[in-house]
């Protein structure tokens, strides 16, 4: 008699920007073992329907291998993360909850969360022409194999002439371009009920938000006067 076991996963979901990308693929390979394992206890479903299977069929043969001693399900009932991990973490949860497809979310990664794409302003030929000779400093600062990409330099370029005094990247044009992933996945989505979460389990979502206008906090100081400053908590 097989023994009945279930992994539960809770993943948490470093921030960054530069870790982004990186993030997106581990939490893809998470989503692919929790389909490949649905698909094992379910004779109805398939990895071939609209996606690319690639690891999946891998994942499924590991956990064939196992349930020759152990009847195991793979189940994330967990996901929580801050700042670019919080992103990804609610693309994991949306895929979970209603078995979508991730790959509108590489796209994002990898065509839209650019530089070139996201820069706030763009900057004339001639803004800020007095901060060429630090263009041709920075370049050095960098790793060998980085200094002579034209294309990490013209990134730099392009941000050391970036409006200052505000952020120099659009966060309403990131947000958009978010809010068309997630249309693309709930357009990838075959079955209307279907959910890689088990009948009758939930899935917990947590993100840390930080408040960035803040809030006035009183602090008293040794002479009992009181001066204001603003927090920025979590939350």
């Amino acid at each position: 008699m097989r023994l009945k076991q279930e992994l539960r996963l809770a993943t948490v979901i470093y921030g960054g920007a530069s870790l982004a990308v990186y993030m997106h693929g581990v939490i893809k390979e998470l989503h692919k073992l929790v389909r490949a394992s649905k698909l094992l206890h379910n004779a109805h479903y398939a990895l071939d329907d609209y996606r690319d299977a690639d690891s999946e069929a891998v994942y499924l043969a590991i956990l064939r291998k196992i349930s020759d001693a152990s009847d195991l399900r793979v189940v994330i009932d967990v996901v929580t993360g801050a700042s670019a991990g919080a992103v990804n973490g609610v693309m994991l949860a949306k895929a979970l909850a209603q078995d979508l497809s991730l790959d509108a979310q590489t796209r994002l990664w990898l065509d839209a969360a650019d530089i070139d794409q996201l820069a706030a302003g763009d900057a004339g030929p001639w803004s800020r022409w007095y901060l060429r000779p630090v263009d041709r400093l920075i370049p050095l600062l960098l790793p060998k194999r980085l200094r002579s990409d034209e294309e990490t330099r013209a990134k730099l370029h392009r941000l050391t002439r970036a409006p200052w005094l505000r952020a120099p990247l659009s966060g309403r044009r990131l947000t958009g371009h978010l809010l068309d992933a997630l249309a693309s996945m709930n357009a990838s989505r075959v079955w209307p009920d279907s959910s890689l979460i088990p009948y009758g389990q939930r899935l917990d979502f947590y993100a840390s938000i930080t408040d960035l206008e803040g809030y006035p906090r009183p602090l008293w100081l040794g002479d009992d006067s009181e001066a204001i400053e603003r927090e920025h908590g979590v939350l």
